[in-house]
């Protein structure tokens, strides 16, 4: 219902700057123009704002027995891959280089190690 919603309001062609995908999936990022970078923040607000409303709404209801019904294999898979996207998020600090950022786990990998002879082993001190 939301991304009918959103895609009444903005379709793909806006959305994407004619890119297929904003991440291109080639680690390559897209610039906006300020238009459709202000469209993007509004839609960002307010899918928060419905997140948010959602969640309280089912607290005032006292509706948290629905996650019972989760899987355990649902939670666990939700809980490695938010972890797994931190963690990949975080080694261009851990490697001191600087790493082209992708949407797919396995090129991200591909960009860490065909850049990998920038890595730094020296720490970087004044002295």
């Amino acid at each position: 219902m939301l991304s009918s919603g959103l895609t009444a309001i903005v379709t793909e062609e806006e959305a994407t700057g004619g890119h297929r995908a904003l991440s291109g999936g080639s680690g390559a990022s897209y610039d906006l123009t300020p238009e459709q970078q202000a469209t993007y923040n509004i839609l960002a607000v307010q899918t928060a704002f419905l997140v948010g409303a959602t969640y309280i709404i089912m607290g005032v209801l006292r509706l948290g027995f629905v996650t019972i019904f989760l899987s355990h294999a649902v939670v666990s898979g939700f809980t490695i891959g938010a972890a797994v996207m931190i963690g990949m998020s975080q080694v261009k600090y851990i490697l001191v280089f600087d790493v082209a950022q992708s949407s797919f786990l396995h090129e991200s990998l591909v960009n860490i190690f065909k850049d990998i002879d920038q890595f730094n082993y020296k720490p970087s001190s004044s002295t």
